[in-house]
């Protein structure tokens, strides 16, 4: 909630979940309540400092980024080596991508399409995959 922009949470709680990873964070009761705990603890703290007038302005990159997406335009801050028609057999070498293929987590693929490479691959899996790896570069 912090990260949001500011004013942005005035006392509503949003909780967008990816399928996958619902039964990590609700499939036992203590679990889940301890996950809309935290959710609820983050919204109170987070909705006093808006009303306070606490929170710090949006960055000019925030703001830039929110008329970009209004405006409807593509994201161009891919980085250059994720492009090269190398990288998706780098990626399959370096992660558990063919485990995680194999555990079948949700109801999908992790492919959109089948062959696709690394265009196809759904959002969950890439994260899985890529946070092995503990390559955690900035400005994703």
């Amino acid at each position: 909630m912090h990260a949001a922009p500011a004013g942005a949470v005035d006392g509503v709680l949003r909780i967008r979940e990816q399928g996958a990873t619902i039964r990590q964070g609700y499939g036992l009761r203590p679990i889940a309540m301890r996950t809309l705990e935290r959710a609820f603890n983050a919204l109170s703290l987070t909705t006093s400092a808006c009303r306070r007038g606490q929170l710090p302005p949006d960055s000019a990159e925030a703001a830039g980024s929110r008329r970009a997406a209004r405006a409807g335009e593509p994201r161009r801050l891919q980085p250059p080596s994720v492009r090269a028609a190398q990288f998706y057999e780098y990626f399959q070498a370096v992660t558990p991508l063919d485990v995680i293929e194999r555990m079948q987590i949700g109801s999908r693929s992790v492919h959109r399409v089948e062959g696709a490479g690394l265009e196809g691959l759904l959002p969950v899996p890439w994260v899985f995959a890529w946070s092995q790896t503990r390559y955690m570069l900035p400005g994703w």
